[in-house]
C-alpha cells in the first residue's frame, strides 16, 4: 500500500503511484493482469497550496489534462482517446 502525500485529481500522479508499487514487487513468474485500487475519494480538492509553488508546477497541467480527457470521454466515449505509449 502507498499513501500520497496529498490530495490529487490527475491520472498522472495515481499512475506513478502505481507503477512505483509495481517496481518494488520481485515478480516470480508471468502475471497475467494487474490492478490497483485506490479510496478516500472526494467531489472536490482539498490541497493546500505553497506560497512558493511554481506557476508552471507540472501537477496543474497534468490536472488540465486530465479534466481535459474527461471531458473528450464525456462528449465522446470512454473509448474515444487512449494514453499513449512509448515501449
Amino acid at each position: 500500500q502507498k499513501k500520497l502525500d496529498a490530495p490529487v485529481e490527475d491520472d498522472f500522479s495515481l499512475l506513478a503511484g502505481a507503477r512505483e508499487l509495481f517496481s518494488k514487487e520481485k515478480l516470480i513468474k508471468p502475471v497475467r493482469l494487474i490492478g490497483f485500487g485506490i479510496y478516500g475519494l472526494t467531489d472536490h480538492a482539498g490541497r493546500q497550496l505553497s506560497l512558493f509553488e511554481d506557476a508552471r508546477n507540472p501537477v496543474k497541467k497534468h490536472e488540465r489534462a486530465s479534466h481535459t480527457v474527461d471531458a473528450i470521454r464525456r462528449k465522446f466515449g470512454s473509448a474515444s482517446i487512449h494514453r499513449g505509449s512509448s515501449k
